[in-house]
């Protein structure tokens, strides 16, 4: 597999996660998944996309890691963003901003802890992977 592959898989895969949770249920641990996540399914699904399509661009293992390093960040300030023009937008019919603000620090919080803790594993993974020779380093496609 190549390394932008597994990144690619890397980014995609919440959206899969949070699917497969929808059609089968959670019980146990997957619970976890059930308030805070949900709500930024679409936001993040847009954001995987641009991520996916920015990768393409990318030419070596470390600027790629170092994009996948930055993304808990980036995802959490566009969702923030997009959170407060939607509340901007419909403040008469919702709670106040200030009140809104008590909501979303803590959820951004939530998000950059499972963002970082995820690219942690998926950064273990890969350095395991790349020891045990299943990722390949080099062009895409040789000729």
């Amino acid at each position: 597999m190549h390394f932008k592959t597994y990144y690619r898989v890397v980014v995609l895969l919440p959206i899969g996660v949070l699917l497969l949770r929808l059609f089968f249920g959670s019980s146990g641990i997957a619970t976890i998944l059930n308030f805070p996540l949900w709500p930024l399914l679409a936001e993040y699904t847009f954001f995987a996309a641009c991520s996916f399509i920015y990768m393409g661009r990318l030419d070596s293992v470390e600027n790629v890691r170092i994009f996948i390093w930055r993304l808990p960040l980036l995802f959490t300030a566009g969702s923030l963003l997009g959170l407060y023009i939607y509340q901007f937008w419909n403040q008469g019919r919702h709670i106040s901003m200030s009140a809104y603000l008590d909501i979303t620090i803590p959820l951004a919080v939530f998000v950059v802890f499972i963002g970082y803790g995820y690219c942690l594993i998926a950064d273990l993974i890969f350095t395991a992977l790349k020891k045990c020779g299943l990722i390949s380093l080099g062009p895409r496609f040789s000729s």
